[in-house]
């Protein structure tokens, strides 16, 4: 391997792309016709451990902003400054996954993040500051470009005085090839930070019978175990994810042409999906390195900072 994208004598099995259904009723029911979108992404060595945020959260942050998902979260691209976040929902998978990183790397500044240094379902003011110094810790998402460098996914620590610390996450960010590039260090995705801030100020409830997102469970659970952020280009798929001109709705992938087609015509890999009409077969998956074991080995030493 002599780059990140191999070489033309390459060839790995990593692809994406629909499957057709339909189910047929003895009783005479009409029939049902159901689609999905299949990822085949490069192994998970350690599938116990979650990304902080995975997949899901990413499509879940795509329909909440573009898609009304949850209105009462966000309408029409709004945050609601009333939303009361759910503990146990909303909160507590961030600090677990953060609380699983210590296994699979040496970032021992996280595990501060993770141990009951106060109590975390306490939405009391008393406890306002504690947990507003913890959120102050992690990072916010850059503006659009052009950036300036002293933006916050530029920046490694937070400093405080003589109070130094490494930001959070402790991860490369979307753009990380470089020590001179933007969005350099990872920040969560929009969704998630307007959460925790809602966590921060208080405006929570800590309740283990919380209601659900009107997401189905399926559809996250599939694609959960994902990674979400960072994407450069990502792990399983890239940061096309993150646009909502690929998606029909929240969590279904818009199909460009159809089977016949396809057939007849072949695939347009050199089209530009982030255009607009849909997604062919490896339009998730053909940015990514080939074969994926390239890009693993180039991101084993990161040289950002």
């Amino acid at each position: 391997l002599t780059s990140y994208g191999g070489s033309s004598t390459w060839h790995d099995d990593i692809s994406d792309g629909p499957v057709y259904c339909t189910v047929n009723f003895n009783d005479g029911t009409p029939s049902v016709s159901l689609t999905a979108w299949v990822i085949i992404g490069s192994p998970d060595f350690a599938p116990e451990i979650v990304n902080i945020s995975n997949l899901s959260d990413t499509m879940f942050d795509v329909g909440v902003r573009n898609f009304n998902l949850v209105p009462e979260m966000c309408s029409n691209g709004n945050y609601n400054p009333n939303f009361q976040a759910n503990f146990q929902r909303d909160i507590l998978p961030i600090i677990n996954r953060i609380s699983k990183y210590q296994w699979v790397a040496n970032v021992q500044s996280m595990m501060a993040f993770t141990s009951n240094i106060f109590d975390f379902t306490d939405n009391s003011e008393t406890n306002r500051q504690n947990r507003q110094n913890y959120f102050s810790y992690f990072r916010q998402n850059d503006a659009q470009p052009p950036v300036p460098p002293y933006l916050p996914q530029e920046q490694l620590l937070k400093e405080n005085g003589t109070d130094i610390f490494p930001m959070m996450p402790l991860n490369s960010g979307s753009n990380s090839v470089s020590n001179t590039n933007i969005m350099k260090f990872m920040a969560l995705d929009e969704t998630q930070l307007f959460l925790m801030q809602q966590w921060a100020d208080g405006n929570f409830v800590s309740d283990p019978n919380y209601e659900q997102y009107p997401v189905n469970a399926m559809d996250a659970a599939s694609v959960g175990n994902c990674v979400g952020l960072p994407m450069c280009p990502g792990i399983e798929v890239t940061w096309n994810l993150q646009n909502p001109i690929i998606y029909a709705n929240p969590y279904r992938i818009l199909q460009y042409g159809n089977e016949q087609q396809y057939e007849a015509q072949g695939l347009t890999p050199s089209r530009d999906e982030c255009e607009g009409g849909g997604c062919e077969p490896g339009d998730l998956t053909k940015r990514m390195a080939c074969p994926w074991q390239a890009d693993f080995f180039q991101c084993t030493i990161q040289l950002i900072n």
